[in-house]
């Protein structure tokens, strides 16, 4: 399973200490690395599917402190699509806006028919492209029923939606970006923590800071940050993922792989 890191901040904040220990865990999460930070409103982005401490580029990135105002870090352990770059997170699709989204998901969709439609979109071969492009579907018939760009307030409702519909069934750690605000939402115990400290707020599906108070983030409900504050948290969906939900599809899909 993937793991994921993320900061959203008012302030410029060095991420390098926290990126050092979250990328010492790529010894188990040998599949591929992506790294997405923004200055000044520019994204820099970068995925290999190299293990992260064996990339020379990689290295290149982290060799000196790394400051930004929002960050999403991830490292993955492949279950579903092959070894390749357009299968790392965070994936990046605009809008019909122009809008950029950044997206990076830990968990799996297995009840995933809803998402069939928009796999032909998906660059790579991985469920969580093809969850992004589902959200983006939505968002884009908003914006032609609208006729223009939709505001900060406008996307959090159809995105809350999206998300209601989606767990069912599936375990949907998320942590995605638009350039203004930071959507996040678990509904899997124990798999999604935050730090807030001042205006900046850090998320971890495992905690690798010992020197930051982590606590386990609110269930199954989308929260939305701006500038490092929480500025959105929906209602309780009821929608919890248990480990026993995904077995049967996991003893399915190792069958499939050729690992059982």
């Amino acid at each position: 399973m993937c793991e994921l890191y993320a900061v959203n901040s008012r302030e410029s904040i060095n991420i390098k200490p926290n990126c050092d220990l979250f990328y010492q865990r790529s010894i188990e999460h040998p599949d591929g690395w992506g790294l997405a930070y923004w200055q000044k409103d520019a994204a820099i982005v970068y995925r290999s599917p190299l293990q992260a401490l064996e990339d020379t580029k990689f290295c290149s990135y982290l060799q000196s402190d790394l400051w930004c105002t929002s960050a999403l870090v991830h490292i993955r352990l492949a279950t579903v699509g092959i070894m390749s770059s357009i299968n790392c997170h965070p994936f990046r699709h605009a809008d019909l806006s122009g809008c950029v989204w950044t997206f990076m998901h830990n968990g799996t969709a297995f009840q995933n028919s809803m998402l069939t439609p928009y796999k032909s979109l998906c660059r790579g071969d991985t469920d969580s492209e093809a969850v992004l492009h589902f959200l983006l579907g939505a968002v884009n018939r908003e914006i032609k029923k609208k006729g223009r760009r939709l505001t900060k307030e406008e996307r959090i409702p159809i995105i809350e939606s999206c998300i209601t519909e989606l767990v069912e069934g599936n375990k949907m750690n998320l942590i995605f970006y638009d350039t203004e605000q930071m959507y996040v939402h678990t509904n899997m115990r124990g798999t999604l923590y935050y730090e807030q400290e001042g205006s900046t707020c850090s998320f971890m599906t495992v905690p690798v800071n010992h020197n930051q108070s982590f606590q386990q983030l609110p269930m199954n409900r989308l929260l939305v940050y701006r500038q490092g504050m929480c500025v959105y948290e929906g209602r309780d969906h009821g929608k919890e993922f248990f480990d026993e939900m995904g077995e049967p599809y996991i003893e399915e899909l190792l069958k499939l792989i050729g690992k059982k």
